[in-house]
Parts: C-alpha cells; structure tokens; sequence
C-alpha cells in the first residue's frame, strides 16, 4: 500500500515540476507573440512559429520531471527495485507521445524527447536515490 501511495504522490510531484519548468521557460523564452498558450488550438498553430530555442525548456521539463519523480520515488521506497521508476517513466512517456500525436512538433525534437528525456531520466534517477540511501 505504501508503495502505491508513494507511486501517486512521484507522479504528482514530477509532473507539478514538469508544470513549473514549462512556466519559467515560457517566462525566459516567451512564446510566439499572438498566441494563448492556454488554448490547445493556439499552442498548435504557434508550433509553426517556434525555433530550437522554444523546445528548450519543453524537453526539461520532461526530463526533469521524470528524474524528480523517480527520485522521489526511489529515495523514500523500501524495495529498491527499478520497476515502479520505469512504470513512473511509462506514464510520462505515455503523456509525451500523447503530446506528439496532437502537435504538430518537428520530428528532431519528438525523437529527442521521446528517446531521452523518460527512460534514461528514470534510470538515472534510480541510480542517483539508490545510492544516497
């Protein structure tokens, strides 16, 4: 049970720090101007406007959030196995690749993100936790 409720709470955490990673960045590398980056509509037609610089901080937040939820995760179970971090990694992998259907992102940045920013980020996550614990 305490491993279930640990799971929730890593998702929670990961993808609140996926949220913030994605605001400061849209705070240090505004978005194409005329668009509400709100709107899933708007977000869509401004992918046509955006340069490398704007998919910045959208792969940080991936890779960021995965590794602190795992992190988390890792840090705080009793059973330091590797599958509740790749289950962490599927979700927000499953979120990514859901991101990638719906917007129309060049193909460098869905290949770049969905091959480094869940998995490895897990993997190295779980190897960081593991050891300080």
């Amino acid at each position: 049970m305490k491993s279930v409720f640990l799971f929730i709470v890593s998702i929670v955490i990961g993808a609140a720090f996926n949220s913030l990673i994605l605001t400061i960045g849209m705070e240090l590398i505004p978005p194409p101007e005329g668009y509400d980056m709100n709107n899933a509509e708007d977000v869509a037609k401004a992918m046509s406007e955006m340069e490398t610089k704007h998919y910045l901080f959208p792969f940080l937040s991936h890779s960021l959030g995965t590794l602190i939820g795992v992190i988390f995760y890792t840090y705080f179970a009793k059973a330091k196995k590797l599958f509740f971090p790749l289950l962490i990694a599927g979700l927000f992998f499953a979120g990514g690749f859901y991101m990638v259907m719906i917007l129309p992102s060049p193909l460098w940045f869905d290949s770049i993100d969905l091959i480094l920013a869940y998995f490895p980020m897990a993997i190295l996550g779980f190897n960081i936790s593991k050891r300080k614990t």
